[in-house]
């Protein structure tokens, strides 16, 4: 091997090893840690009904400072719910949602992906920072259809057909992605204040229901 070679293989490794070393201290800071069984943080948003029909046993919470998100199973539901610290203080009546707007070809990077491997679930892209400083526009691809909207006291909840989807802030930056992988996918969406702060519930499942399953849920 001559030196040339030598110095060019060096250098190859150099890169490589700064490149494991950079992505091993992105995910330290930004990457999300995770933890099992955590199926009473959220108990209190579902009905006494349906406190018992939890699946103690399957239920993950990927968490980090800025932000949360659990997964339950209850009553053939999968259901995921979301704690976003610079949401807390969101005015529901300020809830932004637009339709028909253009998703494709959004730049995501850099980010961090949950669900990939969960075909009935979305494959959420959540950007390494979340700053929606209390402002919220939920984006609607084209191919979406929101078939009712409900409001209350403490919520505002939709019920339709999600292809694709994304959360942004005040700016117009998308912060977070939501993409069924080219399907339609019967989805709930409820924005429900409580305890001071914000909670955003998804509902999906591999059995048919309609807009009525959010009785599932204590919603004023």
């Amino acid at each position: 091997m001559t030196k040339k070679q030598k110095l060019l293989l060096k250098l190859v490794l150099a890169l490589l090893v700064g490149f494991f070393l950079i992505s091993m201290s992105i995910t330290q800071f930004f990457g999300y840690s995770v933890k099992f069984r955590d199926y009473n943080r959220h108990k209190f948003l579902f009905t006494k009904e349906y406190q018992s029909k939890i699946d103690t046993l399957f239920c993950v919470r990927d968490y980090r400072e800025s932000d949360s998100y659990s997964s339950y199973i209850c009553d053939s539901c999968n259901i995921g719910i979301w704690e976003i610290k610079s949401l807390d203080k969101l005015d529901l009546s300020t809830l932004e949602i637009v339709s028909n707007t253009t998703i494709e070809g959004v730049n995501s990077y850099p980010a961090y992906g949950l669900n990939y491997k969960l075909t009935i679930l979305p494959a959420i892209t959540v950007r390494w920072k979340l700053p929606f400083k209390n402002h919220l526009i939920v984006n609607l691809d084209e191919y979406t259809e929101i078939i009712e909207r409900f409001e209350g006291k403490d919520y505002v909840c939709l019920y339709g057909n999600i292809h694709k989807m994304s959360f942004c802030n005040r700016n117009g930056k998308h912060l977070l992605f939501f993409d069924y992988r080219g399907k339609k996918e019967p989805t709930l969406i409820i924005f429900k204040r409580a305890r001071n702060r914000l909670y955003i519930i998804m509902v999906n499942s591999e059995r048919k229901f309609d807009s009525g399953i959010k009785e599932m849920f204590k919603l004023k």
